[in-house]
């Protein structure tokens, strides 16, 4: 069972904690919205767990990150190695969020 799960109010659809029993988004959400929320949130928890090494990038190092389909412009903060030895990085997009830690695969590194 996953931690964040959708459920229904009388308003729309919110993001419940499971381990506080309690909402932990606006329950007033459409349904794919809160859908999109809970797999981020299960996401973050995950990587937040497993990722045993960090790196810092001190610049942050200009980077393009896959989103959506597509690659946007973007700085990456630091490196991380998961305990079953994949890489994730995470930073931040000048146009497209980017929260959490981002597979390997989906960074490469740009020109500034």
């Amino acid at each position: 069972m996953q931690r964040y799960t959708v459920r229904k109010s009388d308003h729309g659809y919110g993001v419940w904690d499971s381990a506080t029993n309690g909402w932990r988004s606006l329950a007033e959400l459409e349904m794919r919205d809160a859908e999109a929320l809970a797999e981020q949130m299960n996401f973050d928890e995950w990587t937040a767990q497993h990722i045993v090494a960090k790196y810092p990038q001190n610049p942050a190092k200009p980077c393009s990150v896959f989103l959506d389909g597509r690659w946007w412009a973007g700085h990456l903060w630091e490196w991380g190695r998961s305990t079953d030895g994949r890489w994730w990085g995470r930073g931040k997009c000048e146009w497209k969020e980017w929260r959490g830690w981002m597979p390997s695969d989906r960074i490469r590194p740009r020109q500034p």
